[in-house]
């Protein structure tokens, strides 16, 4: 296996990593690869090699964060416990989710509004905390029968540099969402522009994006 193979690499050759933060960086993404491509029996092989890179002390919120996400990762797809038992007291510790989306706040909040004008909802949230709190959803929406919508306004920092592809965050956020019953709808920001001015077109727009991703409104 390809992916296995290269991960393993990535894996035995960590010492060389310039520093923890980095370690955890390249944790956060091994895991996040593997949770896109839903490749848990490549993972739970991994896992002996994965807790190397696990750090006893870490020195920073990005570090506990990238973490804890790959250590909810893990247990999502029951692939075991990443987190060695005698450091996981010092990823206990709460951390402030992050906020990806402030650049675009006025878009989200009129996609908000657009969402509960819709009448479909029992409850519309924004910068709502998921991911045990590691991290934000731009727009939590919850179905009367219990469903829980996330709508993401994606902005350039969700993709490569000039394609139109989401980057490894993104998917691996949007991934870990759906595999814990999130139904994930992506609005992209340049479809949406055109219809920030006027509030029915946003609405019309927003629905038939909704309807696209298998929503039933």
């Amino acid at each position: 296996d390809t992916l296995q193979t290269m991960v393993t690499h990535i894996v035995d050759h960590s010492s060389t990593l310039e520093s923890r933060t980095t370690q955890a960086s390249t944790l956060y993404a091994i895991v996040g690869l593997l949770c896109m491509y839903n490749k848990r029996q490549v993972l739970e092989r991994l896992m002996p090699q994965l807790r190397k890179l696990v750090v006893g002390n870490p020195g920073e919120d990005l570090e506990v964060r990238q973490v804890k996400v790959a250590q909810l990762a893990c247990r999502v797809m029951d692939a075991g416990e990443l987190v060695p038992e005698h450091v996981a007291p010092a990823y206990a510790q709460p951390v402030e989710p992050t906020l990806e989306s402030l650049g675009q706040s006025i878009l989200q909040d009129r996609v908000a509004v657009a969402l509960e004008s819709l009448g479909v909802f029992a409850e519309v949230r924004s910068e709502f905390p998921v991911l045990e709190g590691t991290t934000y959803v731009d727009v939590m929406c919850t179905m009367h029968d219990g469903t829980r919508v996330v709508v993401e306004v994606n902005g350039p920092y969700h993709f490569f540099v000039n394609k139109p592809i989401s980057n490894g965050a993104t998917r691996f956020k949007n991934a870990l969402l759906t595999q814990q019953g999130y139904v994930v709808v992506p609005m992209h920001h340049g479809a949406l522009q055109i219809s920030i001015s006027n509030q029915e077109a946003l609405c019309d727009k927003v629905l038939k994006l909704l309807r696209r991703h298998g929503v039933e409104v």
